[in-house]
């Protein structure tokens, strides 16, 4: 019971933060922020990083990464740059 009251609180606490900081914000300069930014109850979910994912499936099913690419592309300039 208590608990749900602290969220109660915080709920409400929370959007006045967001109101006050929307208000005196500069539009130009940064975004509207959700009540949700300054209250310590929402668990926020981490954000993936498809990119590295990426880089393994395509060293597991190609064979090859952007390393070995970036490592060949520039042996090929570099014989480029000799001719």
């Amino acid at each position: 019971m208590a608990e749900s009251r602290g969220k109660d609180n915080w709920n409400h606490t929370s959007s006045l933060l967001a109101m006050l900081f929307n208000v005196n914000r500069d539009p130009k300069k940064q975004k509207a922020v959700l009540p949700e930014t300054f209250n310590p109850y929402v668990v926020r979910k981490p954000k993936k990083d498809t990119r590295l994912a990426f880089e393994f499936m395509k060293e597991l099913w190609v064979g090859t990464t952007d390393s070995d690419n970036i490592a060949s592309n520039s042996a090929l300039r570099a014989t480029e740059a000799e001719k």
